[in-house]
C-alpha cells in the first residue's frame, strides 16, 4: 500500500509547474526550501505510487477527477 496519494503527486506537480513553494492541504502548509527540494519530494511520491501500482513508469503525468454534486 501506497503511503502517499495521487492527490500529494498531483499537488507536488502543480507547485512545481507554478514555481511556488508552499504547499496548503488538509490544514497543513510545507514549505520547501527550493525547487530542487520539491522536485525530490515529488519523485519520492511518484516511485511511491509506482511501487503500489498505482501509477505505471513511465506515466508522464498523474490525472485524478473531481466530482460535486449538485
Amino acid at each position: 500500500m501506497a503511503e502517499f496519494t495521487l492527490d500529494d503527486l498531483n499537488e507536488l506537480s502543480r507547485a512545481i509547474a507554478s514555481g511556488e513553494l508552499t504547499i496548503e492541504r488538509d490544514n497543513r502548509k510545507v514549505t520547501y526550501r527550493s525547487m530542487d527540494e520539491l522536485m525530490t519530494a515529488r519523485n519520492l511520491v511518484r516511485n511511491d505510487l509506482i511501487r503500489a501500482g498505482l501509477i505505471r513508469d513511465g506515466d508522464s503525468r498523474s490525472v485524478a477527477a473531481s466530482f460535486d454534486r449538485y
